[in-house]
Parts: C-alpha cells; sequence; structure tokens
C-alpha cells in the first residue's frame, strides 16, 4: 500500500491519514489541525513490555485491548495489527507488517474509530442510519439481523445514507443529531444479487467477506446518495427475525425502560459491553426518552423486504 496524506471528515471528526480510508468524504485540507492523526510503524516499533491486557476479546472477531501507563491504550488484533491511540486521543498508531497494513483501513472506520469515540466521551450504537426529509431513523439489531441489507433497499427508495455500521450520537444542545459517517455500506453477495444485481464495479472488504457499495463517487452528481450533515434523529428501530412465517409485525413504541434495555444492547463497541459507563449509561436514557424505539419483528426473506421497506420508509 501506498502511503502519502489523506484528509477526510468522518463522524464529526477531521482525520489525517497515510492512506485512503474507505468511503470516507475526502476533504482538500483543514482549517485547523485535524482531530485525529493516523500514524503506521513497522511491527519493529512493537514493545510488549509497556502494555497490560485489561480486556481480552470474547472471539477472535474483536480486539485485545491494552493499556500504557502513560494513558495510551491499544486494540490488538493477535500480534498482526495493532491500534495505539495516545493519551490525548487525537493520534492513532497503526504497528503492522506491511502485508498486513490493507486491513487496516476497513477495521480503522469501524471498531477503531468507535473505541477512539468511545474514549473521547461521544455515544455511538451498532446500526445504520438513514436520512429523509431531513430527518434520520436509525436501524438497530444484532449482528446477521439485516440491518445493511434494508438500509441498502432504503437508499434505492431515495433516502440518504447517513452511516452503516457505527450510529454516531454527539452531545448537543441543539437535540439529538447522528453525524454522517462513510458514503456507502457494506453488504453480503446475497443481498448484492438480491438488491444491485450484479457484483460488477464492487470492490470486495479487506477481513470481511462482504462488497463495499460506495457512493462516494457520486457526492457532487444528481444521483448522490449520501447526507453529508448531521442530522436530527426522529426514531430508533430494532431489527428482530423470527422463525415463524408471521410476516413483518411493528410494535407501539416502547416504555423508556424497555428502550433503555434495547439500546444497551446495540451499545458500540460490540462486544465490549463492560465499557459501558454511568456516563454512557445516562446518555442512553436520554435517547430513550427523547426518541421512540419500535421493534420490528420479522421473518428474514426476501419477499418480506418490499414490506420493511415501506414500514420503515414511510
Amino acid at each position: 500500500m501506498s502511503l502519502s496524506v489523506h484528509r477526510h471528515r468522518l463522524y464529526g471528526l477531521s482525520i489525517e491519514s497515510p492512506f485512503p480510508l474507505p468511503c470516507a468524504p475526502a476533504v482538500s485540507a483543514f482549517d485547523q489541525p485535524p482531530d485525529i492523526t493516523v500514524l503506521w510503524e513497522p511491527e519493529t516499533a512493537w514493545d510488549a513490555r509497556c502494555w497490560r491486557v485489561t480486556l481480552t476479546a470474547s472471539s477472535r472477531e474483536y480486539p485485545d485491548i491494552g493499556a500504557d501507563s502513560d494513558g495510551s491504550a491499544c486494540l490488538a488484533w493477535s500480534d498482526e495489527l495493532r491500534f495505539v491511540i495516545n493519551p490525548g486521543r487525537d493520534q492513532i498508531r497503526i504497528i503492522s507488517r506491511v502485508a498486513k497494513l490493507e486491513f487496516a483501513p476497513t477495521v480503522l472506520v469501524g471498531y477503531v474509530l468507535g473505541y477512539v469515540l468511545y474514549l473521547r466521551g461521544v455515544l455511538c450504537l451498532h446500526g445504520s442510519v438513514l436520512e429523509r426529509g431531513g430527518r434520520a431513523i436509525a436501524v438497530l439489531g444484532e449482528h446477521g439481523a439485516g440491518k445493511s441489507t434494508i438500509a441498502a433497499a432504503l437508499v434505492q427508495r431515495g433516502a440518504l445514507l447517513l452511516s452503516d455500521d457505527l450510529v454516531v450520537i454527539p452531545r448537543t444542545e441543539r437535540g439529538v443529531f447522528v453525524e454522517p459517517g462513510c458514503a456507502g455500506m457494506r453488504l453480503e453477495s446475497a443481498a448484492v444479487a438480491q438488491l444491485l444485481g450484479s457484483e460488477a464495479g464492487l470492490a470486495r472488504v479487506p477481513y470481511l467477506n462482504k462488497l463495499l457499495w460506495d457512493f462516494s463517487g457520486r457526492m457532487d452528481t444528481s444521483d448522490q446518495r449520501f447526507c453529508l450533515r448531521a442530522t436530527p434523529l426522529d426514531a430508533l428501530y430494532v431489527l428482530e427475525t423470527s422463525a415463524d412465517d408471521d410476516g413483518v409485525n411493528v410494535g407501539p413504541p416502547l416504555s423508556q425502560s424497555a428502550a433503555l434495555c434495547q439500546l444497551i444492547a446495540a451499545f458500540y463497541p460490540p462486544g465490549l459491553l463492560r465499557l459501558l459507563t454511568q456516563e454512557r449509561l445516562s446518555d442512553l436514557r436520554a435517547l430513550a426518552a427523547a426518541a421512540p424505539l419500535r421493534v420490528i419483528r420479522y421473518t428474514k426473506r426476501w419477499d418480506q423486504l418490499p414490506r420493511l421497506v415501506e414500514v420503515l420508509g414511510a
């Protein structure tokens, strides 16, 4: 991978990186120094003596989390890819072999930046967000519930993507807003075949067995499919799949306590619910009080997708 200077705006942050970030809106220059600078160093720069593991990964999908005495944090996927976050939370050092560097951008724009935002005190959820009529709806749910597939179907119906996978909700006196993320989404091959008809022109995502539907090349065209501005959150939906052939059922808005339980389950980073602090819990309570949350139970079949799109696009 060729290293140079690339500037992006992502999740409300200005980011300077030695490589382009997938689907991240690019900017030519910053008015101020970047919020986060990304650097790369070879594996020889790693010194294991400085670190102690504070959280061990629950599966290979998630990283071990380490800490240094100076306040730095580290996310490590085995011994192959490490992201070191400085105490100021404004620098990310990637330490890896050159051969593993191709995986870094994909991991960086998702899990790593989600963890950095967590460290910076910003609430994040696991889901997809779309803009319609100047308002945002968030679609939450467990892995495999169909969040990205349904988001892609809504984009085809005229909605604009705000973010896929990572929902960033900063504190603001204006109300509850969602920051724009990457201008693209990761889709399973079956979803691509069903919705787009062909994989032509789609890149395969390193590290994940998915394809990238990239909207970043359409930012200045009449076919724009991505929203570049922070958008007020109108509603949240949680997808739950059902084994019964009972179609699509939309529940009423949940009570604040029931909504809070659903939001806790959607806390980002995934697999790290142990990091949920009282401060973040307070943010989740405020969100449960501010925006209605409904549960959608549906049978996971392609013939149910039009009804789901109709419900969420109403």
